[in-house]
Parts: structure tokens; sequence; C-alpha cells
């Protein structure tokens, strides 16, 4: 049996670093060999870490083959797949995109098929020099769910939703002016920047903001925050555009916005998509309500109601 070196950290964010600079030092010495990646909120610190890595040096992932983990099958659109979440949050902001990237197909008709496929190809380019893992609410790492064979590779599995019907994000405000924003909201109120975001290609910062003590808690779940967003080209900011909405998680986005028009709320933004909607308090505050999980299939009234003013 191989020996396992465990290693206690303090907090989230110096795991996370660690990890990272071990993926790093794969990378750089693993040869032609994948790296593992994963998705979920024990991911995130660590991915931020890369981007902020890889972007102070460049190439540092050019000759890097980077392999997915798990999959959920079935999802109505590959946009709402692991995959596409890689891709998006990590590959996409590296300066340099990598040498490639084995995916899983969460459109595949047969799941034990595509499952056999990946094991195939990630055993041509040489089995795994590393694999990142997540450790789920209820224990499971990766998608080996409790029950799961301690000796399986790539398999489909059956998993449970966890449950959840609400939970807070963040809140967002555009700035005009970030230093003194910074002062007013850190020097002044006392919180702290826990992520920052540049973006160079939309143009904007962002700042996400917490208090000391949900510092941590932020860290873990990327919740509660405010985020501070600044557009680098000037814009005067009318009729509440500095404010931007506050964002909630739902657990069935058709009903709550059916119990919200009963009580005489208006819809601005139907979730035509089964995803998104945006309402308005009664003080004009807006509200972007987001579907947990999958989107829901597109249904009546909602997919051919129009928008209704602003949000």
């Amino acid at each position: 049996m191989h020996a396992t070196n465990i290693h206690i950290f303090d907090d989230s964010g110096q795991a996370a670093a660690a990890a990272g600079d071990a993926l790093i030092a794969c990378a750089q010495t693993g040869g032609n060999r994948p790296i593992g990646l994963a998705t979920g909120q024990t991911m995130t610190p660590l991915y931020d870490h890369l981007l902020k890595i890889e972007n102070q040096e460049n190439s540092l992932f050019a000759s890097t083959v980077f392999s997915q983990l798990d999959e959920i099958i079935g999802r109505p659109s590959p946009v709402a797949s692991f995959a596409h979440e890689l891709t998006t949050s990590l590959f996409s902001n590296f300066r340099t995109a990598p040498a490639g990237f084995l995916m899983i197909d969460g459109q595949a008709g047969d799941p034990a098929s595509e499952a056999v496929r990946h094991c195939h190809a990630i055993r041509k380019a040489g089995g795994l020099a590393m694999q990142l893992l997540g450790i789920g609410v209820n224990g499971h790492v990766g998608f080996n769910e409790p029950g799961s064979s301690h000796d399986s590779r790539c398999t489909s599995a059956d998993i449970t939703k966890e449950e959840f019907s609400m939970r807070y994000l963040h809140t967002m405000v555009r700035i005009t002016d970030v230093d003194a924003s910074l002062h007013f909201y850190c020097d002044l109120l006392g919180l702290e920047i826990a992520k920052t975001i540049e973006n160079e290609k939309g143009r904007y910062t962002i700042y996400f903001l917490s208090t000391p003590n949900d510092r941590q808690r932020y860290e873990e779940t990327r919740s509660p925050a405010l985020e501070l967003t600044y557009n680098w080209d000037a814009e005067d900011y009318t009729g509440g555009r500095n404010f931007g909405h506050l964002a909630y998680r739902v657990d069935d986005i058709y009903a709550l916005c059916e119990k919200l028009m009963a009580a005489g709320v208006t819809i601005n933004r139907p979730p035509r998509d089964g995803n998104m909607a945006f309402v308005r308090s009664p003080d004009g505050i807006s509200v972007e309500l987001l579907q947990e999980g999958d989107p829901l299939d597109p249904a009546e009234p909602w997919q051919s109601m129009g928008n209704t003013g602003s949000w």
C-alpha cells in the first residue's frame, strides 16, 4: 500500500495555494501525462491561485494536457456542463491555452460507454500525473458516492440532489472611483478584499468584499459578499444604475415567480430560459433569481412572456 501524506492548513486559502503549487510543479515535471481537474466550491480558491500565477508567468500550461474528473449526464445544454465551466472559468482566462483537454461528453446517450471511452483516452495519454479531488457535503470524493466500489475507475453512478431551497450570494454595486470606494468600504467600514477579477476584454474590474468574520465562509462558499464593479469606460449612472442587484439561488424559479405574480409583483425579466429572472422590491431594488442546479425545461407562460421595464 502506498503511503499517504496529509497536510493540515489553517484555512482554505493556504490549502488552495499549496495544492495549486503542487499542480504547477507537476505540470513542469510530469512530462506529457494529463492532470485531472475537478469542479465545485472546493476547487474555486485553488483555480483563483492558478490564474494568478499563470497571468504572471505566460505559457505556464502551454504544454499541459488536462483531464476532466466527472460530469453530469443529460443536462439540457452543453453550456450547463462541468466541461463548459472549466473552459470558461479557467482555460479561457489563461494567457496561453493549454496543450489539450480530455473532456467527458455530458450529452452522451450511453453513459457507460462514454465512461469507458474517457478511461481509454486517459490511459492512452499515459495515465494521470495528478488528480485534483473535491470533498462533497456527504463526504464523497469526486463522484465516488457512498456505496461505490473501492476499485472502480471510470464509471457512471446515480447521485442524490442535496436538499436546498435558497442561498444568498452577493450584492453588486457599480463604482466610478476605485480608490475612493475602497477607502470607504475597506478603510472606513472595515471590509476586506477577498477576490479581484480584471477582464481586459470586457474592460471592467470586479472587487469582491467580505467582512472579516465572513472571510473564511467566503473562501469556502463564495458568499456572502459585496461586489464592486468598476467599468473602465466612463459612464454616468442615473436612475439607480450605480446599484446593481441582489442575487439569490432558488429551488424552483417557476414556482417562486408564480407566487410573486400572484402577490402583484411584476416579473421584469421572466425566466424564459428556466434559469434566470429579475424582479424589483417595493423600493425599486433589482433582485436576480437564479435556478439552483440545471435550468428548468422552458415552459409557459414564461417562455413567451416579454420583458417589463428595466432591472
